[in-house]
């Protein structure tokens, strides 16, 4: 577990990487289009959905083209009638799905840290933890279900192949 923990954690890092550079990109770049737009909500979640839409249709497809979990996934379920309850079991205790997780929650929490000791962090210590916890437990808990629904895609379209 802990070697593919360390190998999600790189790649989740890379990942973090090519998000943040087509963000500064996307900004420089949509900075022009987006001026009638008044509301800074709109905007932010415009300049955060580029990046991230490229990295879940590049993410979707590295898993889909995964051979060694695909056929490990078929090898399970064999030739039985498999319930949604059955695969959301089947993907929580993954192994991958886990090291996932945690990579991103080590990830996660490091750039939250920066990003509130950098300038973040200018109220009362304990409202600024309280912030930083909950910002924590938000992004995480989107990756969860993101990460979720993308697995049981993935799954249904290996199903699907099989037959």
């Amino acid at each position: 577990m802990r070697k593919l923990y360390v190998k999600k954690l790189g790649s989740i890092a890379l990942m973090s990487l090519v998000f943040f550079g087509i963000y500064f990109l996307a900004t420089f770049l949509l900075q022009t289009f987006v001026n009638f737009i008044e509301s800074n909500l709109i905007k932010a979640l415009i300049f955060l959905a580029i990046p991230a839409i490229f990295i879940a249709i590049r993410i979707y497809r590295r898993r889909l083209e995964n051979a060694d979990l695909r056929r490990a996934y078929l090898n399970q379920i064999a030739d039985q009638e498999i319930t949604w309850k059955q695969q959301l079991k089947y993907v929580l205790r993954s192994a991958d799905f886990r090291a996932e997780i945690a990579a991103f929650a080590t990830v996660l929490l490091l750039i939250l840290s920066i990003a509130f000791l950098l300038g973040g962090a200018k109220g009362y210590f304990w409202t600024n933890m309280l912030s930083l916890f909950l910002s924590f437990v938000l992004y995480e808990g989107i990756y969860v279900i993101i990460d979720m629904i993308c697995w049981l895609a993935v799954h249904r379209i290996w199903f699907k192949e099989k037959l």
